[in-house]
């Protein structure tokens, strides 16, 4: 699993243009304040809130806040058998599943999505979740502040 997870965060650093670089390093940046900056949070002291807009049973613990952008980076946990109906964002919707499985479906196509796996949904795509019999926790990033709009909206009185 370590090598899978290696893997994964390499494949990802390319695709967002982190890679290393391959002609020599810059130089080390002052490091004066960056360590104030640095989020390092243990389970336990995460704050778990209710998704306003999502049907009940759905948590989030906020993990930081770009300042410029407002794109928001937060663990997200489903309980069991849950769904969330078709809808879409504003904003890129990048993901992690960190435990269980998540279960996309765009255009009527039902893919299910395990631990370590990367789901990048793009700003306007129409999508639909479910969990199994175990709920999900994932880590989700999104490119600005999250919103959420319903296909049906009468799905967002549940």
């Amino acid at each position: 699993m370590t090598r899978t997870l290696a893997i994964l965060l390499f494949t990802l650093s390319a695709v967002e243009g982190l890679a290393p670089a391959a002609h020599g390093a810059p130089a080390v940046p002052d490091q004066m304040g960056l360590a104030a900056k640095a989020s390092l949070l243990e389970s336990d002291a995460l704050k778990w809130m209710a998704v306003v807009g999502l049907p009940p049973g759905a948590e989030f613990a906020v993990v930081g806040e770009d300042p410029v952008t407002h794109g928001v980076e937060a663990l997200v946990r489903f309980p069991a058998s849950y769904h969330v109906p078709p809808h879409w964002h504003s904003h890129l919707e990048s993901m992690v599943v960190i435990r269980g499985k998540l279960w996309v479906t765009i255009e009527e196509k039902r893919t299910s999505y395990g631990s370590e796996a990367v789901v990048r949904l793009p700003a306007g795509l129409l999508h639909a979740f479910d969990t199994g019999w175990r709920g999900c926790t994932f880590f989700l990033r999104t490119d600005k502040p999250f919103d959420l709009f319903y296909q049906h909206p009468e799905d967002s009185k549940q």
